[in-house]
C-alpha cells in the first residue's frame, strides 16, 4: 500500500485531535495503562514536548509522535525520549508510526542530541534492538 503521507508539527489546532488520535491508538493494548494522552498533556503544560509531529493522510491526522528531552541519573545530557507514538489503529502496521527517526531531531533542531530512548514496549517496535536501561534511571527534564 502506497500511503500519501505528510509528516509536520502540531500546531494549537491539532491538541483535540492528537489527544483522540492517541486514545484509540492504545485503547485495544493490553500492555497500556491507558495514560499516553495525559503524558502528552503533560509535556505539553511543562512545555518540554521539544518536537510533537503529526502524520496526515488526505488533511486528517492519523498518527503523532513526541520527543522530550530526558535528564539520565549520572547527569548525562541531551538524551530525548521518543514517545508516545500513537496512529490510529487501521493505519497502524503500515508505516506511519516509523519517520526515519535518527533524522527528526537533526531535521528539527536538536543539533546536540546524543541519544535517543524509544519509551514504549518492545513488542510494538520489534525492529528496535532492545537494551538495559540498568544502572541508569530516566528522568523528564
Amino acid at each position: 500500500m502506497n500511503l500519501k503521507i505528510v509528516i509536520r508539527s502540531e500546531t494549537d489546532a491539532d491538541v483535540t485531535v492528537i489527544t483522540e488520535v492517541t486514545v484509540a491508538a492504545f485503547k485495544t493494548l493490553e500492555i497500556s495503562n491507558h495514560t499516553e494522552r495525559y503524558i502528552i498533556a503533560a509535556l505539553r503544560v511543562a512545555k518540554s514536548l521539544t518536537i510533537s509531529l503529526v502524520a496526515e493522510m488526505d488533511d486528517c491526522v492519523i498518527g503523532h509522535i513526541a520527543f522530550s528531552p530526558l535528564t539520565i541519573s549520572d547527569g548525562t545530557r541531551n538524551w530525548y525520549g521518543l514517545g508516545p507514538v500513537s496512529v490510529l489503529p487501521e493505519y497502524q502496521r503500515l508505516g506511519v508510526g516509523k519517520p526515519r527517526v535518527g533524522d527528526v531531531p537533526r531535521i528539527y533542531g536538536l543539533q546536540n542530541w546524543i541519544y535517543l530512548i524509544h519509551v514504549g514496549h518492545a513488542s510494538k517496535s520489534p525492529h528496535r534492538r532492545p537494551w538495559s536501561a540498568a544502572p541508569y534511571h530516566c528522568q523528564g527534564d
